[in-house]
């Protein structure tokens, strides 16, 4: 059941008061009136903030007196309101009758957050959609609990004081059954929100447990948006096996290139031993020279001299290494 909690007593003449609303936490939601109203009251803005760290729901009252309220006052305090941390507005004393409902609908035009209308008993059908919550009853319980059982609006609330301490477990259950939303309290008239109930402090408020430190993450969730295919690269030696192990297992790594087994391959010529066959067995290029001639005269050295190039890259590379065509 969500409590909803007329807080009609100042901080000052009863902290403890807030400070068990404070513990209640947020299945408590508390209606502050300050001056009939709001009001620039020190010991209020304290208060309220209080119950905004506990995370209470605070309401700020607004009286309507059924209708004859001038609306630029109605606004005034709704305006007022807004330098506390309120969630909404408390709207009391507020008509029933069909002939008020335009005038009510106007009042509550400006009203920011969650509204709530109390007329207290209940009203025209058309008063309830302009609220959020609506109070259809407030009264002892002697009236309370000899109501009938009819269905009630889907956004009603109820408020019933005086319920003698005995009571109390019955009067919840009723309340709980009727509407779910409003309040029991043993306190009685002419002033039954001058306090808190005498059950409310057994309610205090568990704080939501810490959140559990280096939370394990959770996999990528597989993407829809088809991927290209991603090339195989070639994998690379690790640098611990031996270079003479390298040297053996290379060819099976190139593609195109049948295994020559694992014997140890012959050590390559230096640049300056490739050099001198390529040098003596290529004329010194002159004008006169074809370039494709001098091309051919370097494959026929480059094969060789050294043949176990393979590829045209190794090719290339010596020619580049030796000079030639330079």
């Amino acid at each position: 059941m969500t409590v909803l909690l007329p807080l009609y007593i100042h901080p000052l003449e009863s902290p403890a008061a807030w400070e068990t609303v404070a513990l209640a936490g947020p299945g408590v939601t508390a209606i502050i009136n300050v001056h009939n109203g709001p009001g620039a009251d020190a010991a209020y803005a304290d208060a309220a903030s209080l119950l905004h760290a506990a995370r209470v729901p605070m309401l700020g009252y607004v009286d309507l007196d059924y209708g004859r309220r001038p609306r630029a006052l109605i606004e005034s305090d709704i305006v007022a309101w807004q330098r506390y941390p309120v969630a909404g507005i408390f709207f009391d004393q507020a008509p029933s009758d069909p002939a008020l409902l335009s005038w009510t609908a106007g009042a509550l035009r400006r009203a920011p957050g969650v509204t709530v209308l109390n007329p207290g008993t209940r009203p025209h059908p058309g008063y309830p959609a302009l609220a959020d919550l609506i109070c259809t009853f407030e009264g002892p319980w002697t009236a309370y609990h000899q109501l009938p059982g009819e269905p009630d609006f889907g956004n009603a609330a109820h408020l019933v004081y005086g319920v003698p301490p005995s009571q109390l477990g019955p009067a919840h259950a009723l309340l709980a059954a009727r509407c779910g939303t409003g309040l029991v309290t043993d306190l009685e008239a002419p002033l039954p929100y001058r306090g808190i109930p005498s059950w409310l402090p057994t309610q205090t408020h568990r704080p939501p447990p810490a959140p559990i430190p280096n939370p394990t993450p959770q996999p990528p969730r597989p993407s829809t948006v088809p991927q290209p295919p991603v090339p195989s690269a070639v994998p690379r030696p690790s640098p611990a096996v031996p270079s003479q192990t390298l040297r053996a297992s290379a060819p099976q790594l190139l593609p195109g290139v049948p295994p020559r087994g694992l014997q140890p391959s012959a050590p390559r010529p230096s640049g300056a031993v490739v050099a001198q066959p390529l040098r003596a067995a290529i004329p010194e290029s002159s004008p006169g020279v074809p370039l494709r001639g001098l091309q051919s005269a370097a494959g026929q050295a480059v094969r060789a001299v050294v043949p176990q190039a393979r590829s045209v890259r190794a090719v290339r590379a010596l020619v580049r290494l030796t000079g030639v065509g330079r």
